[in-house]
């Protein structure tokens, strides 16, 4: 079995840039910060995602 063509973190980003409403994207947005804020992502994770992490605004 071939690994995916992308990661969770490219669909959370597409899904939530397409169909998010300002609520969901805050919501996504908290999440996503407090994750990284408490190690659970690691650095590699957002270097290879950077523009979805620049767009959380939430810094390292």
């Amino acid at each position: 079995m071939s690994p995916p063509d992308h990661s969770p973190l490219d669909t959370v980003a597409s899904v939530a840039s397409v169909k998010g409403t300002k609520a969901a994207d805050t919501q996504l947005k908290s999440y996503y910060c407090l994750q990284r804020s408490v190690g659970n992502i690691p650095p590699e994770a957002v270097t290879a995602h950077a523009a979805f992490f620049e767009w959380l605004g939430c810094g390292p």
